[in-house]
């Protein structure tokens, strides 16, 4: 599946897979082990809202609550839940290497809670030799912005992820929420750079 028109009051069955048929594969279990039912989910940028109707061992049916296309790799959220992900993953570990073989200048780490996560990063590039690596930390949940002002003094550079933060917020808070990364990250002398939906027209 790379899209699937989703209509409002449709039926979207979200199955725990890498690919399959009969659903919208999603590869990562933690969605399933906090989704229950009456959550509201939100993907493809805040554009799809659908609402829990039902949970199994299988997968989760939800409602859509607006029409969209619904693209392949999208995020998907649920409303006021946060998703138990390690720091670091395998996947993350070789990407770290791939970037220290490949000598780049700047690494760019997702879904960052908290300075914890910046320094698991700087522990591996330092056992890899590589600390000369610059960190640029992506803002994107609502843990982060808790923990906003430890995390811009443990990186290198900040990256406001307006879509993602999109996810999370109101869409109407996202300026000031965007206005404060920047006034901080201004304050500690950190470099930062907006990104997502800054001038995307919708047809």
């Amino acid at each position: 599946m790379n899209i699937l028109q989703v209509s409002s009051n449709g039926a979207v069955y979200f199955k725990y897979c890498s690919s399959c048929n009969d659903g919208v594969p999603v590869p990562n279990h933690e969605f399933f082990d906090v989704a229950q039912h009456g959550d509201i989910v939100l993907t493809n940028d805040g554009r799809l809202q659908l609402e829990i109707k039902r949970v199994d061992r299988n997968g989760v049916e939800a409602l859509a609550l607006t029409s969209v296309f619904l693209k392949k790799g999208k995020v998907l959220v649920i409303k006021g839940k946060e998703y138990s992900f390690p720091s670091i993953t395998e996947k993350d570990y070789n990407s770290l290497r791939f970037t220290v073989n490949k000598d780049l200048d700047y690494i760019a780490a997702s879904y960052v809670k908290s300075p914890e996560d910046i320094r698991c990063i700087k522990a591996i590039l330092s056992k890899l030799n590589s600390l000369d690596i610059k960190i640029i930390a992506k803002i994107e949940t609502r843990m982060a912005m808790l923990n906003i002002d430890e995390i811009i003094n443990e990186c290198d550079y900040i990256l406001v992820a307006r879509g993602d933060l999109g996810l999370h917020f109101n869409l109407e808070d996202i300026p000031s929420i965007q206005k404060l990364i920047i006034d901080r990250s201004i304050y500690y002398g950190k470099p930062v750079m907006v990104a997502t939906q800054l001038l995307e027209i919708n047809d």
